[in-house]
């Protein structure tokens, strides 16, 4: 990958050191309180310590990893690793922390900051490059310090640094938000409940209290068969789910991971869409709905509502009666409940129009939730976009083309100290003398905007143009797919990461908007409604054509900056 010139590719052991000791002069007394971090305490999802715990230096000072303010922290140990448990140390306790001797620790120089360190190792590659790297068997498997060592990792300036951070500040912040949103719209419906119902083993307003096995059927699912893994009972057209299946589905079971086959059905029971699911081993009593005809072995249960009662009410009894179950159920190996235990639950019974109204509410908030999960499935795609552009140089393109000063002068200072440290970097060409400046009347409009693009925007110019196959029909995605792995256009884009579809578009669109393609709209007939509709298309500039170049050149006049301008202003 093809670097900007300001930036240098650097290895980490030489832009951090690599998990240090705690020196003779910085041990503190054995009653300082210092913070104290296991590995349950880093939350892999936010990359965060969200649970640290406090202990005194005398309790920790041997057995652990030390660490200090502003170091990062990264998980070494299958499956910590792929999950993505990293972290930056702060807000420690006198500016020290201990924790699991399952960390490395990266304690970063002045020429990185800790959060572009802490971004480029969150990435799903750097995490599935050092997966590969693991050495130790079975579940012991560790990334060695040596692979480490070994990484490079594109290096900008610190300014361009605390840019792209920021920018990833800002994208992730979004999907903060987003995830507190949705836990906070995962709580209506039990809200909802308590403000209707009450809790059911209060039953507040007096409703009637009856034995759950009066509110519908209960049974348990059916695996005959044994051993319950044999081959010829899987691989089939009928959903088998598990109690796993059941504890991790919210509320509505819409997915599965194993099948059955005709014998596997034959020695079971197909249960139809619309059963309740409840757990009585493991994760006892958790429930939810399916959405699908499916079979289940004998640790679910399978609840089907008597007319005038809806399974979405009887859903949140259960919610609220969980803990009961756990704190009566044997404490084995593996806890479980029988079925009596279920059937006799006393359980209130409101009006079935209460029933129906909470019913209608838990489905909106459905709808709602659903919603939500695909906004999140977009936000970590963009997020997934943005930090291969950060890492590319391509998301801070333009910004470069700002600040070619602050970023000249900081890179002599970061070069100067990696050769410090022992980094062998070529030597930077000087940069070379400008030529006398010339009046706008002398330089086409086209070229100045040329010399405006960005290196990626360059390539894709250059690819577009060699490209043969225009109109280049952007709507429509095998004709645009064509395009996107063409040989020519691989060709120019050899330094960058393949593009996906939209940013290729969003390039086109720029280069569009900047009047050095053209942008058009194209009559086509919709071969399904017959309908004609008009779809944008990309095709190259043709000889003589006006352009955005011909506005730039009017806008200019009009303001009286080309006072005398010459033919070569007029655009190609």
């Amino acid at each position: 990958m093809k670097l900007p010139e300001s930036w240098v590719e650097a290895r980490l052991d030489i832009v951090c050191q690599l998990n240090p000791k705690l020196g003779i002069d910085e041990r503190p007394d054995d009653d300082t309180e210092i913070t104290f971090v296991p590995m349950a305490a880093v939350d892999d999802k936010l990359g965060a310590i969200t649970a640290p715990e406090t202990r005194a230096y005398g309790e920790v000072a041997k057995g652990y990893t030390s660490f200090k303010d502003r170091d990062v922290l990264l998980a070494k140990v299958t499956p910590c690793l792929e999950n993505g448990k990293a972290a930056i140390a702060d807000a420690l306790k006198n500016g020290l922390g201990f924790g699991s001797t399952e960390f490395h620790v990266l304690r970063p120089t002045s020429a990185i900051m800790p959060e572009y360190l802490f971004h480029f190792i969150r990435q799903p590659a750097f995490r599935d490059r050092a997966a590969s790297a693991f050495v130790g068997t079975g579940g012991l498997q560790r990334v060695p310090s040596d692979f480490l060592a070994r990484v490079k990792l594109p290096l900008p300036t610190l300014p361009e640094q605390q840019r792209i951070v920021d920018v990833l500040r800002q994208a992730e912040e979004v999907g903060t938000q987003r995830s507190r949103a949705q836990s906070i719209l995962g709580k209506l419906a039990k809200q909802r409940f308590m403000e209707m119902f009450g809790h059911p083993a209060e039953n507040p307003n007096g409703y009637e209290s009856l034995a759950f096995q009066a509110f519908g059927t209960l049974d348990r699912g059916i695996s005959k068969h044994r051993p319950r893994d044999a081959s010829h009972l899987y691989d089939g057209p009928y959903p088998f789910i598990q109690t796993g299946d059941v504890s991790n589905a919210g509320d509505w079971i819409t997915g599965y991971t194993s099948t059955y086959s005709e014998a596997g059905l034959a020695q079971s029971r197909l249960w139809p869409k619309g059963t309740l699911c409840i757990t009585i081993a493991a994760n006892i009593a958790k429930a939810a709905i399916l959405e699908f005809d499916a079979c289940f072995p004998d640790s679910v249960v399978g609840f089907s509502p008597h007319e005038g009662i809806r399974s979405e009410y009887v859903l949140y009894c259960l919610r609220f009666y969980q803990e009961y179950f756990e704190h009566r159920a044997p404490k084995s190996a593996q806890m479980n409940i029988n079925l009596d235990t279920l059937r006799t639950l006393r359980i209130p019974k409101p009006p079935e129009a209460l029933q129906i109204e909470f019913a209608r509410f838990v489905r909106e908030i459905r709808l709602l939730n659903n919603q939500a999960t695909i906004q999140a499935d977009r936000h970590s795609g963009l997020i997934r976009e943005i930090r291969a552009a950060a890492f590319s140089g391509e998301l801070t393109a333009n910004w470069r083309n700002q600040h070619h000063a602050e970023i000249a002068t900081a890179a002599q200072t970061r070069d100067a100290l990696l050769r410090e440290r022992g980094a062998k970097l070529a030597a930077r060409p000087p940069e070379p003398a400008l030529p006398p400046p010339r009046a706008d009347a002398e330089m086409t409009h086209r070229h100045w905007l040329l010399s405006e693009l960005s290196d990626f925007q360059r390539a894709v110019l250059a690819g577009f143009l060699a490209y043969d196959g225009y109109p280049l029909l952007a709507e429509v995605p095998d004709e645009f797919d064509r395009f996107r792995v063409s040989e020519v256009l691989g060709q120019h884009l050899a330094a960058f990461p393949p593009p996906s579809p939209n940013p290729l578009r969003r390039t086109l669109s720029q280069l569009a908007a900047l009047g050095l393609i053209a942008k058009v709209s194209l009559p086509r007939t919709n071969p399904t409604t017959l309908d004609q509709e008009f779809l944008t298309a990309f095709r190259p500039l043709r000889p003589g054509e006006q352009t955005r170049a011909a506005e730039v050149v009017t806008l200019r006049r009009s303001l009286g900056l080309d006072a005398n301008p010459s033919d070569e202003d007029t655009p190609a």
